[in-house]
Parts: structure tokens; C-alpha cells; sequence
């Protein structure tokens, strides 16, 4: 884990992906989109729909390692309308007990769930602001946000070897998460959409082998 400050606030970047608040003991995920695989499949994609247990089952282990009171998922934690009501029981009931891990649990609204699902706990809110930081699903006018949306990835040359993964990406007003679900795709730093919000040259934190590793050389 790799601490950095942000909005004058210390921030703590997690090798699972997500981001926790330690002042206030607040956990920060981003893109879980759970349900996709089922979605893929639906559609004709050969894939097992194993993403939403491993993604939940992961999201519990983040949560038990900070242990917050404040669990707050930026947007499109579902892959479509329906991702919940398809879900396995078990799988479901899996949720339902991680979310009753933590006092206060919120759902931003994103691009692929703008109508979350009424019959799981927690808040539903198009976008929050704690300690002058808004936290969105997509970019906002505040001069300090936290967002997901974009799926950031990058790549480093080591030894002649090309190194990718999941990052976080961090100028001095914006954030953006790394996707924590299992079968998210990426977006490269260098993209002209992630550049059109971050700029050529954010600060990167690429998650690679179990640790976080500060990138500070153009993406």
C-alpha cells in the first residue's frame, strides 16, 4: 500500500484497488460491474460467470484488512439493469453479508446501473462530497474529486519487458480508480478520453504483483 496526499488529505492506494481514507475510516471502490459475465454469456460469449463471487469475495477482503465504517462504490457497480436479480442467491446473500460488514454503505449511480437496485442495503446518490472531495462515477466541476469510469491501466518497460496492470491515476484535483471487477477490461493512460481529463502526464500507481508501485515518467 502506497499513502499520498490528496485535497490535503491522506490517502492510502490498496494493491486490491481500492482506495481507503484513514481519517475517515473510509473505503473507496470503483467499476465492480458484477453480473457481466452473465451478461457476456447471455449474449453468446463462450465465459464462465464466476466474476461476480470472486469480485464480492474480494471486496470482503478489502473490507476486513481496513476495516471501515463508510463503504462508498463509484458507479456501475452492476454490468447492466439486471445484474442483480440474475445473481445466484448464494451470491447475492454473499453481498448482502458483505455490505452488513460496515455501518454505512453507499451506491453511486453510474453509466451502465442509473437505476440501482432498490432491494439491496445501503444509500443510492448520483455523486457525494466528504472533506470538499466529490466522489463521482464520471469527471465533475469540483476542484477535487475522486472517480471511476475510465478503468486506467498502464504499462512500464523492465529489463527490456513490458510490464501492464491496473493503475490509479492522480493529478493535483483529480483521482481515478482502477476497475475492481474480476472481468473489467482496461483503458491505457496515454488514451486521448483519460488524457482529456488527467492530462499527459499523471502521477501513475500501477498495481502489479501483489504491491503498489509509483510511476512518475509520462504514461
Amino acid at each position: 500500500m502506497i499513502s499520498t496526499q490528496f485535497a490535503n488529505h491522506r490517502l492510502v492506494l490498496d494493491k486490491r484497488g481500492v482506495l481507503f481514507w484513514p481519517a475517515r475510516k473510509l473505503m473507496i471502490v470503483s467499476d465492480l460491474h458484477l453480473g457481466k459475465g452473465d451478461s457476456l454469456n447471455r449474449y453468446g460469449n463462450p465465459i464462465p460467470a464466476l466474476d461476480a463471487r470472486d469480485t464480492i469475495e474480494r471486496l470482503a477482503e478489502a473490507i476486513d484488512a481496513h476495516a471501515p465504517t463508510h463503504v462508498v462504490c463509484l458507479g456501475d457497480s452492476f454490468h447492466d439493469h439486471a445484474s442483480e436479480a440474475r445473481l445466484p442467491d448464494d451470491e447475492r446473500a454473499l453481498l448482502v453479508e458483505t455490505i452488513s460488514r460496515v455501518d454505512c454503505w453507499t451506491w453511486i449511480v453510474g453509466n451502465h446501473d442509473p437505476d440501482l437496485p432498490q432491494s439491496l442495503p445501503g444509500e443510492r446518490v448520483p455523486s457525494l462530497t466528504i472533506g470538499g472531495v466529490t466522489l463521482a462515477h464520471q469527471p465533475t466541476s469540483s476542484d477535487a474529486e475522486i472517480i471511476g469510469h475510465f478503468h486506467p491501466k498502464t504499462s512500464i518497460s523492465v529489463g527490456g519487458r513490458k510490464v501492464r496492470g491496473r493503475c490509479f491515476l492522480q493529478t493535483d484535483r483529480t483521482i481515478v480508480m482502477p476497475a475492481f471487477g474480476s472481468y473489467t477490461g482496461g483503458l491505457a493512460a496515454d488514451d486521448p478520453a483519460l488524457q482529456a481529463v488527467v492530462g499527459p502526464q499523471p502521477s501513475r500507481f500501477l498495481i502489479y504483483q501483489d504491491r503498489v508501485w509509483p510511476l512518475r515518467n509520462s504514461a
